[in-house]
């Protein structure tokens, strides 16, 4: 039989999802106060692919706990300032007038990561923007910009100019 959530102290709720789940949780009136533990059995399961967040740029979660996180993208990476603003794929290292530039020498031994295009996961990620503090993948699979010819399983080094090379 349907609850009157306004007026029960610990309502259940089951079999609930998508569009049902939002206008009910919008209606709850909790009093006094409001809810501080949500349980759930089974699994929270969104109605579409990439069609739901958890928290928001200016709402987040304190501590997320789990067992395993799948990630569509290969890289970790993490928010550093630029020097100049610089396209992803290329090879920097630290230092320059912010914290990282672009590699210039041919076989640098200063290299630091690459400039990533979709990072699975990002540390310091509120420290700026893609322009001013983009993703440095230091981990990972990720794009580098290359010249010459490279074969799968060579050893990337720096050519110079934000460029990768085969070290064969």
């Amino acid at each position: 039989t349907p609850q009157d959530v306004r007026t029960t102290a610990n309502p259940t709720f089951n079999n609930i999802t998508g569009a049902s789940f939002q206008g009910v949780i919008g209606n709850v009136t909790p009093s006094p106060g409001s809810f501080t533990t949500i349980s759930v059995s089974g699994s929270i399961t969104p109605v579409s692919n990439v069609g739901i967040n958890i928290g928001s740029v200016s709402n987040w979660f304190n501590n997320i706990y789990g067992t395993a996180i799948h990630a569509q993208y290969a890289d970790l990476a993490e928010r550093f300032e630029t020097d100049v603003e610089y396209e992803p794929g290329t090879v920097v290292e630290l230092g320059g007038s912010a914290e990282i530039t672009a590699a210039v020498e041919d076989l640098s031994d200063s290299v630091f990561g690459v400039i990533s295009t979709k990072a699975a996961f990002v540390m310091n990620s509120r420290a700026g923007d893609n322009s001013t503090h983009p993703p440095v993948a230091v981990q990972g699979r990720v794009p580098v910009k290359v010249i010459g010819r490279v074969r799968k399983g060579d050893r990337l080094v720096s050519a110079g100019n934000g460029i990768a090379r085969s070290g064969s």
